[in-house]
């Protein structure tokens, strides 16, 4: 990668590549995407896959040192895709184009390394997204042995080969099992993996941990009968053929409580919920059941009385210099200050295209996810 030399003194006053390089991968995203213009050595440049791996490692480096300039994407009421700063509680819509495309009703599945994986509702359609490029990738679904009653995906990244795989698991109730296939975006193709032994009630998508995926099921027989209701956690390895379980904390193996996996500051989280509290389990060390230790509970009262709605919380990030933590109960953001022990709604402030539609409404974000600005290529 490099330019020749004369055409670098001419281009960059005399600096030397070297140089010029180095700044511009510790550029915002925004930055770089504008000098994308100034001459088509600096495009070619700009668009090298060397230069946006170096810059995407700089940024990701950066932003967890600072650990407050987190971000997040969630769809609206009205189904637009939206992006959220919690620097400064400000949110934009990113993707507002719910009649004029196929994509009219959508459910977003997650995000990687700033790309953003979301489906029709019909699920006809994958859409791999960066919201900062503005560029998108339309994936036709997997076609299977007709029509599946249920399907859920999971989006990661591959980094051995370089490459980003969306795995569709697919229920048929019909039948009585279940398929699961990926598709990798480097060879552009789907691969059926194997027959899926286990049932995902979830509408979730998979939960990034280690390079893995990973759903909240329970084990099921060959006529697609729950096994017993001792649910499991499962993962899909990137590149792999096959799924694994990993340890729940011994006492939730079968406790009657709800169950829900998350991520939390890096590890592998459990959210469990019974009649009175929310408590959030995290594995210390990946794949150790006995480094699962109990994080902090959030008393259930609190969050019905601070929003008046009961679902399930998840959390997404810490803020504040790790002394808030961000929830996401399926209608709103909430804030969790750890000191305190207080839970606060989100202080929504609409973009003014959306502000009249959700002022009517307490319910503000569906299927909420963290998000990290890119130049990733989403081909």
């Amino acid at each position: 990668m490099g330019m020749g030399k004369k055409k670098m003194r001419v281009a960059n006053n005399g600096l030397p590549q070297e140089i010029i390089e180095s700044i511009l991968t510790r550029l915002p995203v925004k930055s770089v995407l504008r000098f994308r213009c100034v001459s088509k050595p600096w495009r070619s440049l700009l668009d090298d896959p060397v230069f946006v791996d170096r810059h995407f490692t700089n940024l990701s480096n950066h932003l967890n040192n600072l650990n407050n300039n987190k971000k997040a994407v969630f769809l609206s009421p009205h189904k637009s895709l939206n992006l959220v700063d919690f620097k400064t509680y400000q949110s934009r819509v990113i993707y507002d184009d719910p009649l004029k495309t196929k994509f009219n009703g959508i459910n977003l599945w997650g995000s990687c390394n700033g790309l953003v994986c979301m489906t029709t509702k019909d699920n006809s359609f994958i859409c791999l997204w960066n919201p900062s490029t503005r560029k998108r990738n339309i994936i036709p679904s997997k076609s299977f042995h007709g029509k599946p009653s249920r399907s859920v995906y999971g989006f990661c990244s591959n980094a051995s080969v370089k490459d980003y795989e969306v795995v569709e698991i697919s229920l048929f109730l019909k039948r009585g099992d279940s398929e699961v296939a990926v598709y990798s975006l480097r060879r552009k193709s789907w691969q059926r993996i194997q027959i899926f032994p286990y049932a995902i009630r979830t509408g979730r998508g998979g939960v990034i941990i280690n390079g893995a995926l990973h759903w909240k099921a329970h084990r099921s027989r060959k006529n697609g009968l729950l096994q017993s209701f001792e649910s499991v956690i499962i993962a899909y390895d990137a590149g792999g053929e096959s799924f694994r379980e990993v340890p729940y904390p011994d006492h939730l193996i079968r406790s009657p409580c709800g169950l829900r996996v998350a991520t939390l500051d890096g590890n592998l989280c459990v959210v469990s919920l019974d009649e009175s509290t929310f408590e959030f389990w995290v594995m210390k060390e990946y794949g150790v059941r006995d480094s699962w230790t109990k994080q902090f509970i959030i008393g259930r009262h609190a969050h019905e009385l601070e929003v008046q709605i009961s679902c399930f919380l998840a959390p997404l990030c810490f803020i504040d210099d790790g002394e808030t933590l961000v929830l996401d109960n399926g209608c709103n953001l909430l804030f969790f200050e750890l000191k305190s022990q207080t839970l606060r709604r989100w202080p929504f402030t609409p973009s003014q295209n959306v502000a009249n539609d959700w002022s009517k409404s307490t319910t503000y974000c569906y299927e909420t996810t963290t998000y990290i600005e890119s130049l990733v290529d989403v081909e």
